[in-house]
């Protein structure tokens, strides 16, 4: 698991690399690869608060799959309809509050809470050095 979560910045990072630097023989633009990867994570993430809820008695458990459900929504919308800016801020956003939600309802404390909280640090940094290259 740990080392699945620290592998898994490595395309973050590289996107944000391609924006600073953007090769122009590359079939791709660094933006639409880090909107669909940012994606499938931020959806992994919320489909882990499923997986969690079964632990949590009602009405949190209600919350906790609604909330899962909206997240998604969020950010499928935002990649599919808000600009590349806008959409990597809510994806970002979705980030924090799936971190939220992990710390306020499974009662896990330690070590997971502390590995989510530097993943989720280190990916908005990602997202955030994306933001600021002058390619975008």
């Amino acid at each position: 698991m740990i080392a699945l979560g620290w592998s898994g910045l490595l395309p973050f990072y590289a996107c944000a690399a391609l924006a600073w630097w953007q090769p122009r023989a590359l079939p791709f633009e660094s933006s639409a690869l880090l909107l669909a990867y940012s994606l499938a994570i931020a959806c992994f993430l919320c489909g882990t608060l499923w997986s969690s809820a079964r632990d949590v008695a009602e009405p949190a458990k209600s919350l906790r799959l609604l909330v899962s459900n909206g997240l998604v929504l969020l950010a499928t919308g935002g990649v599919v309809f808000a600009s590349t800016h806008v959409a990597l801020a809510i994806l970002m956003l979705v980030f924090w509050l799936v971190y939220a939600m992990e710390w306020l309802g499974a009662g896990q404390r330690g070590w997971y809470l502390r590995y989510r909280f530097q993943l989720t640090c280190m990916v908005s940094i990602a997202l955030l050095a994306f933001l600021a290259a002058p390619v975008n």
